[in-house]
Formats: C-alpha cells, sequence, structure tokens
C-alpha cells in the first residue's frame, strides 16, 4: 500500500477479506473505520500496524500486525495478532457470539476504561486471551459478563495468560447475573474469574405470585438440576423461567372444563323448552321423546396478569329420552365430549376426553315453566408442557382424571300472545370439580400436583323469547346477565418431582360476570320429528366463548 489504506464498512454490514494482505503487494498500516464489521479470514503477513478507529474487527485467521483498538471500537474472533493495545472505552471480546481463544504473539496491554467480554459454554470452556509475551492491565479496566445457563458456579475459569507474567490487575468486573457475582484472582502468569452465589433470593426475582411461589420452591432445591439452570440467569430470563416452571395451565384446565360444562344443562334446558309450553313444533298429544343434540364451540381468555392467556375448543353428544308422568316429564341423557385448552404462547396444552350420564326433569304448570337437572362428568385428560429453559430443557407429560358434577334448577313465567311468548327466567346451577392428582413425566422440571376440589355457582338472569312466523317453525332467542361465584380461582397445590418445597399455583379465574345469549330456529320435519338449530355466545370482559347447536328431537 502506498501511504496508510483505510477500509469502511456501514453500519450493520460485513466485508470478508480471505486473501492474505502481505508487505509485496501493499504497504503501511491498515485502518478500519465505519460501524460495520471486517473480518479477516486469511494469513495477513503486513508488518504495519492495523487501528480499530470505529466499529468491529474480527480475526479468524492470522495477522502479524500490532493491533490497536480504540474508544468505542471492538476486537473479536479466534485468531491470532501480534501485539495487542485496547484502549480506554475499547471492547476486545475472543471468540464473538461463541467462545474462543484470541491469541497475542506478542505483549498485551488493556488501558484503564477498557472492557474485556468473557463468555462460556456448559462444557466448562470459556473466552481466553492468550499472550506469548507480558500482560499489562491498568487496573481501571472492566469485565463484562453476560448471564446465561452456560456458567458453573464456583468454577475457576482462566480468562487471560501471559508466559512472560501478568503486571496489575483489572479493576472489577461488571455481570447481570441475578443470583452470582464474579470475583478475579491472579497468579503470576494468569488471570481468573469465578462465580460465588450471592444473597439474592430468587423469590425476589419474580413479579406474579406464581413465579414468586415457583421461585422460592425452586431455591428450596438447593443443588438440583431445575435450580442450576436458573443460578446463571439475568433477572429477565429468570422471570421467564419461573413463568414456564410454574405450571398454570394445568390449573387453568380445570377451569376450562368448568366453564365447558355449561353445555349439558344447555342441551338438557333447550330440549325441555322445545317439548313444553308454546316451544312444541310437533304434535301436542305426545307423551314422550328421544333426541339428540351435538354442539361445539371454541373461545379464548385474557391473561389475568398471574397465569398465561388461554384459548380452549370443545365439541359433544348427547342422546336423551323422557316420558310425561302427569304433569311432569322425566328423562335421562347419556354423551361424550372433548375439550382442548391451550396456552396463547403454545407452551402448554391439555387435551381431555368425558363420558356423561344424567337425569333431568321439567314440569309445565301452564304460565309457570320449571325445568331441573344432574349430571356427572368422568374426564381423561392429557397433559403436554414445553420448557424451553436451558439445562432442562424438555416436555413434561401426564395423564390424569377429572370427575364433574353439576346440577341445576331454572324457572320462568311465560306471557303468551297470539304467535309468540316471552319468559322472563332465573337459572341457578352449581358444579363440582374434582381434579386428580398430576404426577408429570419427562424431566426435571415435571410437576406432582396434589389432588383437590373445588365448586362454582351459576346464576342467570334474562328474558326469552319465542316467535312463531309459520306453524311448524319457530325463532327462538334468550339473552341473560350471568354471574358466578365461589371457587373461581383454581389453584393447585405442587412440587417439583425432584423434591421441594410445597407451593400454590393459581390458573386464570373463572369469568364473575358474563352475558349469554342465545339465537336458534325449531321446526318440524314431520307430525312428531322437529329439528333445533341454535347459536350460543357467552361474553365477559375478559373471555369470550361461541358455539353452535344441532338437535333432533322425535315425539311419541
Amino acid at each position: 500500500m502506498s501511504g496508510d489504506p483505510t477500509v469502511n464498512v456501514g453500519a450493520g454490514l460485513s466485508t470478508t477479506l480471505s486473501g492474505g494482505i502481505s508487505n509485496g503487494t501493499q504497504a503501511g498500516d491498515l485502518v478500519k473505520t465505519g460501524a460495520g464489521t471486517l473480518l479477516l479470514t486469511g494469513a495477513d503477513t503486513y508488518t504495519g500496524s492495523t487501528e480499530v478507529a470505529t466499529g468491529t474487527l474480527e480475526v479468524v485467521g492470522s495477522l502479524a500486525s500490532s493491533v490497536s483498538v480504540d474508544n468505542g471500537a471492538t476486537l473479536t474472533g479466534t485468531g491470532s495478532t501480534g501485539n495487542m493495545t485496547i484502549a480506554s472505552g475499547a471492547l476486545v471480546s475472543p471468540g464473538g457470539d461463541g467462545v474462543g481463544t484470541l491469541t497475542v504473539n506478542g505483549n498485551v496491554s488493556m488501558a484503564s476504561g477498557s472492557s474485556y467480554q468473557v463468555n462460556a459454554t456448559d462444557t466448562g470452556s470459556n473466552d481466553l486471551i492468550h499472550a506469548t509475551g507480558t500482560a499489562t492491565l491498568g487496573g481501571g479496566s472492566v469485565i463484562a459478563l453476560e448471564a446465561g445457563s452456560n456458567w458453573n458456579v464456583s468454577t475457576k475459569y482462566t480468562i487471560l495468560t501471559a508466559n512472560s507474567g501478568v503486571s496489575g490487575t483489572f479493576g472489577g468486573s461488571t455481570s447481570n447475573f441475578a443470583f452470582l457475582t464474579p470475583t478475579l484472582s491472579y497468579d503470576a502468569n494468569d488471570a481468573y474469574l469465578t462465580l460465588a452465589r450471592n444473597t439474592t433470593a430468587f423469590a425476589s426475582v419474580g413479579v406474579t405470585p406464581n413465579e414468586i411461589h415457583t421461585a422460592a420452591a425452586i431455591e428450596s432445591t438447593s443443588s438440583s438440576a431445575v435450580y442450576n439452570a436458573i443460578l446463571p440467569l439475568a433477572a429477565g430470563p429468570a422471570q421467564a423461567a419461573f413463568a414456564t416452571l410454574a405450571g398454570d395451565n394445568l390449573a387453568s384446565t380445570r377451569t376450562a372444563i368448568v366453564d365447558d360444562s355449561h353445555y349439558v344443562r344447555d342441551a338438557i334446558n333447550n330440549h325441555l323448552q322445545g317439548v313444553q309450553g308454546t316451544g312444541e313444533t310437533v304434535q301436542q298429544d305426545d307423551q314422550g321423546s328421544v333426541w339428540v343434540s351435538t354442539w361445539g364451540h371454541g373461545g379464548s381468555q385474557d391473561s389475568d396478569g398471574n397465569a398465561a392467556a388461554m384459548s380452549s375448543t370443545g365439541s359433544g353428544v348427547l342422546v336423551g329420552t323422557d316420558r310425561e308422568l302427569g304433569t311432569w316429564r322425566v328423562g335421562a341423557v347419556a354423551g361424550s365430549g372433548q375439550l382442548s385448552n391451550s396456552s396463547t404462547e403454545g407452551a402448554a396444552d391439555a387435551h381431555s376426553t368425558d363420558t356423561v350420564l344424567g337425569l333431568y326433569t321439567g314440569v309445565d304448570l301452564g304460565a309457570w315453566q320449571l325445568q331441573g337437572g344432574a349430571a356427572h362428568s368422568w374426564y381423561t385428560t392429557r397433559s403436554h408442557r414445553q420448557i424451553d429453559v436451558a439445562g432442562i430443557a424438555g416436555s413434561e407429560t401426564a395423564r390424569y382424571d377429572n370427575s364433574v358434577t353439576q346440577t341445576y334448577v331454572d324457572g320462568g313465567y311465560q306471557f303468551t300472545f297470539a304467535r309468540s311468548s316471552l319468559t322472563p327466567f332465573v337459572d341457578l346451577a352449581r358444579v363440582w370439580i374434582h381434579q386428580g392428582a398430576i404426577n408429570e413425566g419427562g424431566g426435571a422440571a415435571a410437576l406432582d400436583v396434589q389432588a383437590n376440589g373445588s365448586s362454582v355457582n351459576y346464576g342467570t338472569a334474562g328474558v326469552r323469547g319465542v316467535f312463531e312466523p309459520s306453524p311448524g317453525l319457530q325463532l327462538h332467542a334468550s339473552v341473560g346477565f350471568q354471574h358466578a361465584w365461589g371457587d373461581l380461582q383454581s389453584i393447585n397445590q405442587q412440587q417439583f418431582v425432584g423434591g421441594s418445597d410445597s407451593f400454590s399455583v393459581a390458573g386464570l379465574p373463572v369469568s364473575m360476570n358474563a352475558g349469554v345469549v342465545d339465537l336458534g330456529m325449531r321446526f318440524s320435519l314431520s307430525k312428531n320429528v322437529s329439528v333445533d338449530a341454535s347459536y350460543h355466545g357467552q361474553f365477559a370482559s375478559d373471555a369470550t366463548d361461541q358455539g353452535a347447536r344441532m338437535a333432533l328431537n322425535v315425539s311419541f
């Protein structure tokens, strides 16, 4: 080179020089400018100096030249250089984003205020600067450590070696570790870094109740795989890990099952409304009926700031038969269904199948309409959680049983007009759920959840309307306000399978208040056969659920 050439690489760009630069082709000094990265991969033998004025110089090959790194610039790579000088405000990071050794064929000097970024792998290797000459540390230099799961506690990492001796010290170390404090030590030829547990409690980093409870339980395990995976994290990743490890989706599944249960009650109630009073579209002298109802629905529920948001889909079929006994109609139902729910982040899901048996009754007292019933469902649930915390990543799965018992009573007073009716009504229901013990399998993050039970009450007040535009065809609708009380919050008591203190985690709660709406039509296919098609919607401030139902009734 005649003169001192400058290589300028713009911000966000990378330029590679793979051919060796030598004195035979060029002479002088090389100056790197621009905010981008210059990558040297060849055997560069020129003897002029190399200056990193701005941006990044990455040396992967060999560089005979001495290198100086100015304030704000960065030197990285796994190759070799001549003498290396790191100015105040400059950064050296062997290996770049990975881990590697940067070899200095000569002396290294790090000024006060310069930074040395050190990374490590889970196999115990770490970044290293190896000088064949001396290392002069300016006392004010800083070791910049990036938190991550690859660091090991109490391991003595060699971060700098100088064959001809180390003089001076680093001024200290900085890091974003939440639970570890780095310390530096020296001997004649080496500088070492050791990480030690500090006094920051895991729970103090958690934000939500679920994170705090989970963090405290993990810390109680002391030296488990889960504990060791959390230990080298920064505060933000630790919070995310606690949220993942809490398993709140297991508790939210219970809420999803309770919410899903009303489709059985609705199918029974809709049938009774269709065969009694002004709901009848077929023969008026029938003494009994056989019917089938099937439905599908989907909905979502927002996060409450503690448990993750959830979406769910479900379907079911119910077959029933009943008979009139005076003013009473008494019947029985049997059916099955399925329900899938998952966290909106896609990290956890559950699928439940159920079998249901029930009894119901209705009484037609003229203007007064009364219905009621009871049903019991047996659920088999398969759950899955994907853990993405480094060191314990994997899938945690379980198969367990739930059971649901529900009862309801519905009463209204019917005002009848020429071709229509209006019925103000009140509906009361109670749902008991027993969740069997959950014993996950998979890895260190698996949970053992205690069996538990809870109950939720629902009260709905509203009005139903029926309009018959022509014989054998009815349009029906209902709107109401639903209020829930009781054990609205689904709470699990659990511990990690490897052993930990027991801790509580809350899932999403049952919505306290919601608006409910049903729209549909009934029409007769023959003298004793009718069909009902309807829409159901339930809308709360934090949750929605919408479904469609089709029913066939044969009277006799």
